[in-house]
Order: structure tokens, then sequence, then C-alpha cells
């Protein structure tokens, strides 16, 4: 159903395959470490940088970018490490050090490391070697915020965003891509983008992706941070479908119009309208069981923080 997209540790549902996509870790250290090989006090994002550096990556490209200017919120040092994996294709990851800040303390250069992959496209191997040569020494280790990837095997134009009037919206079309909508601000927790995925991999089957973007110190349940998406079934173009009332066809035409016609009409024709809409195919996109959901999220994480292989 899903060949062709690359996955690391997913869930199967009888919705869709889920799984954590992007994830964004951070680690933070005493300010000077102890350099056992140099047998002196050391800056600890040089030490680190010196660790990464001397570690061996089989078939990896490792490759280093100075940022020397001062400017808050950037990072001293990049380590990009990338390489081609038999089964998970072309993948690279990014390990930053040191951030800039205004702290004198530690010489506006604060003791964090963030380190950013894909579990779905970098071998486990590779993520978990960088990540425990980062645990060392850390005094915490956290993530920042992750993505979770919701894969439906229905078509992209078959699923409709019945938008959030409180959250920033867009949408983009391209005639390669398709058509991919974006809800809230791009990397920030809530963020939603939903596109589609057998153009975006040139995949021989239908899938649509819904991507969430999640803070690491979310605690609530996913479910509270899923869209609201609908997927219409094929319209019976017949004398039945011809005779309903215009507002309903439009919106059966136009999903998106239905939290508008929700608001201009009384309760009991809404629910005679609401009523019409479900009659002719239309239903709610979402997993079934939510609880296992959460508990694949939390179980996930706590193997990935606990270090396990």
């Amino acid at each position: 159903m899903y060949t062709g997209i690359s996955y690391g540790e997913y869930l199967d549902t009888p919705q869709c395959r889920i799984s954590v996509d992007n994830v964004r870790m951070k680690f933070s250290y005493k300010y000077r470490n102890y350099d056992f090989g140099k047998h002196e006090v050391v800056c600890t994002i040089d030490l680190l940088s010196q660790r990464l550096d001397n570690m061996y990556f089989d078939n990896c490209d490792v490759v280093w970018q100075q940022c020397d200017f001062f400017k808050i919120g950037n990072y001293t040092r990049t380590c990009k490490l990338s390489g081609i994996d038999p089964l998970h294709g072309a993948w690279s990851c990014a390990v930053m050090i040191g951030r800039y800040t205004f702290d004198n303390s530690c010489k506006l250069v604060a003791p964090e490391i963030v380190f950013d992959f894909n579990p779905n496209k970098v071998p486990r191997d590779r993520y978990m070697q960088v990540i425990n040569c980062l645990r060392d020494g850390c005094k915490d280790a956290s993530i920042s915020r992750y993505d979770l990837a919701f894969d439906f095997p229905i078509p992209r134009d078959h699923v409709t965003l019945i938008r959030n009037d409180r959250q920033v919206y867009r949408q983009f079309h391209d005639p390669q891509k398709g058509t991919t909508e974006y809800q809230g601000e791009r990397s920030h927790h809530k963020a939603m983008k939903l596109y589609d995925k057998t153009k975006e991999a040139d995949l021989a089957v239908p899938v649509t992706r819904c991507e969430i973007t999640v803070g690491g110190d979310y605690v609530e349940p996913v479910e509270l941070l899923f869209p609201d998406l609908v997927v219409l079934g094929d319209l019976q173009m017949d004398m039945g479908f011809s005779d309903l009332p215009f507002q309903v066809v439009a919106c059966l035409v136009h999903p998106d119009l239905i939290p508008l016609l929700k608001r201009r009409v009384d309760y009991k024709t809404w629910k005679k309208y609401s009523g019409m809409i479900a009659t002719y195919g239309q239903r709610k996109l979402t997993p079934d069981n939510w609880n296992k959901v959460d508990h694949y999220i939390s179980a996930w994480f706590s193997r990935l923080l606990g270090g396990a292989a």
C-alpha cells in the first residue's frame, strides 16, 4: 500500500500509517569540561566538536560549516552528515553547535547542541551513534519538536481540509506536486501540512500525507492537534442529487463551505442539511484509535531518550 515511501518505525491502523518524521533534539552542557586527551579543562562545545569530527561514519560524508558573525539564535558551527543507505536511499542530518546568546557568563555562546534528523530517512544506527555521542556528559537531553506523519491511501483531491479560522492558512498548487495546504505557523507547535505524497515521492499508489508539528513539551493527546479532514465519496449524479438544496450541493462539491453553512443557518436547518450531506458519503478522516497512537509516540521517544539501539 505504501511501497516507495521510506519508513523507520511506524504504526499501522486500518485508516492510515503513522510515523515520527523530522525530530529536533536539544542537549545542554556545562560551559567547560575536562579533556582527558589534553589533560586540561576546555570549552565543552569544542570538545564535542572534536568528538564528532573523530567519529567513524561508514560510507558517510561529514561537512563542517562555520558561522563567525554574531546573531542571536544562530549556531557557531554546523556538522552535516550525509550518505546513501540501501534501504533508505540518500539521507542527511545536521548537528548545530553553540547557540549565540547575550549571556556573558558563557562568553556569548550557550553550551547547547541541537540535532536535527528524520528517522524515516536516516538509518537508526547512524542517528543513535550521534545521539549517544552527544548524550555523554550532557546536563539535559530533550525533544524540542517533532513531526507526525499520517499517510492515508486516498487520492489527494478526495481530501478536503475544513479550515480553522483561528490559524494562519496558506495554499499552493504546483502541477508537478499537486495541492499543498498549510495551517498554522511553519515549524511551530500545531502547524499542519497536507500534501500529495504520491506526486512528491513519485509513487504508483495514491497517498495523501498529513504532517503535524508537535512541541516537545506537549503532553496532551495528539488527537486534539489533528485537523478537521473530510473525504467525499463518489457522488451519485442522479435525480436525487439534483433535487438537493443548493446549499447542500455546494457543500458536497466544496466541503470547505460546511463551517460557513453551519454558521449561517439555524439549528433545525443545520440538522436537516447535515443529514443530507452525510447521506451522500462525506466522512471524517481520522485514525480510529488515538490511545494506540499516543502509546506509539510515548514508546518511540522513550526508546530514543533511553538510548536503546
